[in-house]
């Protein structure tokens, strides 16, 4: 009997698992069989919010503060508004230290007053425990910290965390990203750059052979309590082996426009503060850039230190934000209020040119928008380190699992760890709870 040659459409689709989070990039006539796979963009904000200026009415119309977004109509009817979250696991530090550490985690602050951490994994960490990649980088912390003055704290840097005390650096360097990230592609007529970069690839994986080797051998001669330290070390060797041999091989699949990104050629100094409207701008371009050419899944971002106390002179304010605006934000003090009406509106300017450069790049039926989930969080709820009402935003529908948006959720008061817990769900990992709330459940209303 001759044997068939010919392959079923469902076979040939299970053959290209492998490449399937390039689905937008993909033939039409496979779009239907192949379940996207939700981005997420996880912002930090410091200092809370004006409440009485943010809250909008359950069909996202007047807000102050979120005009910047819901004054687009495409962009409102992808937002969902979250009212009702609050955080009472306190911990070490303060407020902000509770909230910066602890809303992607669940876990509250460890440590002295002035040395707090954070004490568990964050949700980008956990996604990346449990989750399959494609992507080249699983995760990505980067961010603005360009500040007039230093963080309070060491641990106010950063609030993705691989463990306790074990924190993802933020990389700051706008330029760097690009060099990692958007490497010029190398063609036949420079045969000897490629050759140049090849060996130095394999010099790094030698280096890490060596490294990798070095740890096998010190971890027998380690008390049981210091392994799990080790093996931070050893997975993050892994991790760097991966992205190497990455590297090497060749990146197809993606839009052509991926291969013709290149570093901004204006020379900013990424540490002065003066700076951060043009470097939030070029980060969020180049966040929007990794996420669309499927090079990154997850992203974790500070917009500016935990307890920032930029001077917003770019607005015309020059004060300090945290210690004379925010502190002061008891709702009787007009100046006060205008003053951090515009700076709240300055963050949702951001977040709202984040989700336009990706709701303008076509995937799919869609757009980039419509396949990532951006979650606008803060670190506590008002200047004076209230923790109710932490004001969050979602942005966009993760590739259809959120499937009722452009509204505002007001289900009464649940634990930030709902938040968290949703989060993971969205993103396909099965969760009960977050950190200290392990079996808290999901929110309440969001569907």
């Amino acid at each position: 009997m001759k044997r068939s040659t010919s392959i079923s459409r469902r076979r040939l689709i299970s053959s290209i698992a492998p490449v399937a989070t390039l689905f937008p990039y993909l033939s039409r006539a496979f779009a239907e069989e192949i379940a996207p796979t939700p981005r997420l963009i996880l912002l930090m904000q410091s200092n809370g919010t004006t409440q009485a200026n943010f809250w909008p009415t359950p069909v996202l119309t007047d807000s102050k503060v979120l005009a910047p977004l819901l004054d687009d109509a495409n962009l409102r009817r992808k937002t969902t508004v979250i009212k009702g979250l609050f955080n009472e696991e306190g911990g070490a530090g303060n407020g902000h230290d509770f909230g910066f550490a602890g809303l992607w985690s669940g876990y509250k602050t460890v440590g002295p007053f002035h040395d707090p951490w954070g004490n568990g994994p964050s949700i980008d960490q956990l996604l990346k425990q449990k989750l399959s990649f494609h992507e080249p980088n699983p995760t990505l912390n980067c961010g603005v910290l360009a500040s007039s003055t230093a963080p309070f704290k060491n641990h106010r840097t950063s609030f993705s965390y691989l463990g306790p005390h074990r924190q993802v650096p933020t990389e700051t360097n706008i330029y760097k990203l690009y060099t990692t990230y958007f490497s010029p592609p190398i063609g036949e007529a420079d045969s000897n750059r490629a050759t140049s970069a090849e060996l130095r690839i394999r010099q790094n994986r030698s280096v890490l052979d060596y490294v990798r080797e070095d740890l096998r051998q010190l971890k027998p001669r380690l008390p049981v309590s210091e392994r799990p330290k080790l093996e931070f070390h050893e997975t993050a060797v892994r991790d760097l082996e991966k992205r190497l041999s990455e590297t090497l091989a060749p990146r197809s699949g993606r839009p052509d426009w991926c291969g013709r990104i290149v570093t901004p050629k204006q020379r900013l100094d990424v540490t002065l503060e003066e700076n951060v409207p043009l470097l939030m701008q070029w980060m969020f371009d180049f966040v929007a850039q990794v996420i669309s050419c499927g090079l990154v899944r997850i992203v974790t971002f500070p917009m500016g230190n935990c307890g920032e106390k930029w001077y917003f002179s770019w607005l015309g304010i020059n004060q300090n934000s945290h210690d004379t605006l925010a502190h002061a934000d008891n709702g009787d003090n007009a100046d006060v209020t205008a003053k951090l009406l515009k700076i709240n509106v300055w963050y949702a300017q951001q977040v709202a040119a984040l989700a336009r450069k990706l709701d303008g790049i076509p995937e799919g039926n869609g757009t980039s928008l419509d396949n990532t989930l951006i979650v606008w969080g803060n670190e506590i709820a008002t200047g004076p380190h209230t923790m109710e009402d932490i004001p969050v935003v979602l942005v966009g529908n993760g590739a259809g699992r959120i499937r009722n948006t452009g509204r505002l959720i007001n289900e009464g008061r649940q634990p930030y760890q709902r938040l968290g817990t949703s989060v993971l769900r969205l993103m396909g990992v099965p969760a009960d709870g977050l950190g200290e709330s392990p079996n808290c459940g999901p929110l309440v209303g969001l569907d």
